[in-house]
């Protein structure tokens, strides 16, 4: 199967993230600005469940 070029650049920006994931213990007390917080809620709002279960979500 072959990819177009910038399909292959995202699946490779996928896999890098993948590969250098790390978990965080220690936080940063400095406040977060509004739009990353809620960039990361959508990303996880979008992201795909198990058997196509989904949790209520909050209005």
């Amino acid at each position: 199967m072959r990819h177009a070029p910038c399909a292959l650049h995202y699946l490779m920006e996928l896999f890098e993230a993948i590969h250098d994931r790390k978990s965080i213990r220690r936080f940063k007390d400095t406040p977060m600005p509004d739009h990353d917080i809620a960039w990361m809620i959508n990303a996880g709002r979008l992201a795909p469940a198990s058997c196509s279960v989904r949790p209520a979500l909050a209005p």
